[in-house]
């Protein structure tokens, strides 16, 4: 009886040593294997966004009936919000979401991209609402209306 408690106390301090090294690899791993990468900070995701150029989109217009001219070419362009990060494209004078995804903390709670509604996307975190209205601007570059 006096080996099977010392071989339980055994099991139980193996498994606890076990669970406490994976515990500390875990938090300080990268600390400990010279790993040199990190995630981005906030501001640094945004400066990274914010760097990134619009770039032409293919254009689905056709000439408008009577007047012989098409509209000009659509511009995606990446669009940040403190609920998210929008890609957004303007075509023939209508935004369209390509992509949207939530800030870390917040989720993606409503999103409107039908043909006779203005392009809308909602963020929401606890009691925190960030609405968005995408439209586009006389030059064929989305942008955000806060809501």
């Amino acid at each position: 009886m006096r080996l099977s408690w010392a071989l339980a106390g055994w099991l139980v301090a193996a498994v606890v040593a076990t669970l406490a090294g994976v515990a500390v690899l875990g938090l300080l791993g990268g600390v400990l294997t010279g790993s040199s990468t990190r995630p981005m900070s906030g501001d640094e995701v945004t400066a990274e966004l914010a760097a990134t150029t619009p770039r032409a989109a293919p254009s689905s217009a056709t000439p408008s009936s009577g007047s012989g001219t098409t509209s000009a070419p659509g511009v995606t362009k990446v669009l940040t919000t403190k609920g998210g990060t929008i890609v957004a494209a303007c075509s023939g004078g209508r935004a369209t979401l390509r992509s949207w995804s939530p800030a870390q903390g917040w989720v993606t709670d409503d999103v409107d991209n039908e043909r006779d509604e203005p392009a809308q996307v909602e963020f929401e975190s606890g009691e925190s609402e960030v609405k968005v209205e995408v439209r586009c601007g006389p030059d064929g570059v989305p942008f955000t209306i806060p809501r």
